[in-house]
Order: C-alpha cells, then structure tokens, then sequence
C-alpha cells in the first residue's frame, strides 16, 4: 500500500493531513500512531509556513516499518535546530529527529522531501525492525 495525496497549503491541509496519516495507520500500536500524526503535523506546518505551494504526504508500508514524506516545492534546505527554551519555532525536526526511527531529506529540482520511518507494528503484536534496505 503506497497512498500519496496533495494537501492545500493552509492550516486545514495540515489538519487533513494528520488525518490522513491516522486512517492509513489505523491498528498500528497507539504509541506509533501518536508519534507519526505528530511527526508529520511538524513537516506539514513547515511546508505551510516556509512555502507557497500545496504539499503531498506519502505513505509506503513495509513489513516491519512504515516510511511518510511530506514534500513541498518551496527553496531552502530544512536543518535541524535547536530551539531556546523562549523560542516559538524551530522544533519541528527535532521532534522528527527524537521518535524516527531514521530520518532525512532528498532534494529534486523544484522540490524538497523531507520522510522519516517508524515501525510497522499491529496492535497486540511483537516485531523486531527490518533489517532489509529495499526501497
């Protein structure tokens, strides 16, 4: 199952995108459902705040984990900050950085992906991490 949809660049895209998130993930242990719906709040808001464009989500089930890009078609590179304790911004991928099980960004001529993994584990059910690399 790979879903990909485009969202609005506006707050209720990032609303709609959390929720899409959610029902592609539905059954996941609720711990892992709760850190991709926010990892991917972080990415959508960074794509709406930092870009004019509309934004898409990807989403590609593996067997022990779930890959979601979030990709956006504004200029610069994300970079993971660190945010003062009196800051309002710049803890979106530290967030992703600290409940990703792998992380990262790929740049395309006119684009920008920022993806991160989470285990791939059904509620009630014990699976150690992949080991594969097929992507």
């Amino acid at each position: 199952m790979s879903p990909d949809r485009v969202f609005p660049n506006a707050p209720s895209g990032v609303r709609d995108a959390r929720c899409f998130v959610a029902d592609a993930l539905r059954g996941v242990e609720p711990e892992v459902l709760e850190a991709a719906v926010l990892m991917v709040s972080e990415l959508a808001t960074n794509a709406v705040v930092h870009t004019s464009s509309p934004f898409d989500i990807g989403i590609e089930q593996f067997d022990h984990e779930v890959r979601i890009s979030v990709t956006d078609h504004g200029e610069g590179t994300p970079r993971l900050r660190t945010a003062g304790p009196n800051d309002t911004n710049g803890r979106g991928l530290g967030i992703v950085a600290a409940f990703a099980v792998e992380w990262g960004v790929d740049h395309a001529p006119h684009s920008k992906t920022v993806w991160f993994t989470v285990p791939m584990v059904r509620s009630g059910e014990t699976v150690g991490r992949s080991e594969s690399n097929e992507r």
